[in-house]
């Protein structure tokens, strides 16, 4: 199967659909410092959304490690992509801040 942020192909020890039903079923779970506060579907949200940028930081790391195998030419398209993973990794995790400090 190919790594749709990076086009290259990566293994699968888990079926990539199940991993996703796994990763984006909505589940609240109480903080460790209540979070009764905070509305259920916020908190669904915001929970989805730092679940996306931890499975965009696994994608990334998988690419990261084999970078010492990588030509020259490779290497450097290789930070490009990781550079813009690493701004839509903010962006998501920015949405999830704001919702947080939005939320009654």
């Amino acid at each position: 199967m190919t790594n749709a942020s990076f086009g290259s192909e990566v293994e699968w020890i888990v079926e990539p659909g199940l991993k996703l039903a796994v990763d984006f079923a909505p589940v609240s779970r109480p903080l460790a410092g209540g979070g009764a506060d905070m509305d259920s579907d916020d908190r669904d949200l915001i929970v989805r959304l730092c679940t996306k940028a931890g499975c965009m930081m696994e994608d990334a790391s998988a690419v990261s490690v084999t970078a010492a195998g990588l030509s020259t030419a490779q290497l450097r398209s290789t930070v490009d992509d990781l550079v813009a993973v690493a701004a839509d990794i903010h962006a998501v995790m920015t949405s999830a801040a704001a919702i947080a400090r939005n939320t009654a």
